[in-house]
């Protein structure tokens, strides 16, 4: 399994990703957020060439024993910052623009790219 941790700190957060979409599954306890392009906050910048190519991600929390959501909503939906908890577990905090928050008590977080 791919460090999620460290992945999501190598992209900054993903700060200003745009979410595509939110799925929950409760029959497999489990949580998609679909990501417009991870690499969106390194646009533009030619010292990280590798991160030119937009790149669509799924983010799959399993085993779900919580989460809550409280985002305004609006016409664009933004990560504003991706926070985890201290203890090294996957629980998280995804901080949302304009507003709110998506908390996420799990035990494991995958990330599906595509292209």
């Amino acid at each position: 399994m791919e460090d999620i941790i460290q992945l999501v700190e190598s992209l900054g957060g993903l700060h200003d990703a745009k979410i595509l979409g939110l799925v929950w599954l409760p029959v497999t306890r489990s949580l998609e957020i679909e990501i417009k392009n991870i690499y969106v906050d390194f646009e533009g910048l030619p010292e990280f060439p590798e991160y030119q190519v937009p790149t669509k991600a799924k983010f799959v929390f399993s085993d779900v024993s919580r989460f809550d959501l409280e985002v305004d909503l609006a016409d664009s939906v933004r990560i504003y910052d991706w926070t985890f908890a201290k203890d090294g577990t996957p629980n998280c905090e995804l901080h949302i623009a304009p507003a709110g928050t998506i908390a996420v008590k799990c035990s494991r977080i995958d990330c599906i790219r595509e292209g």
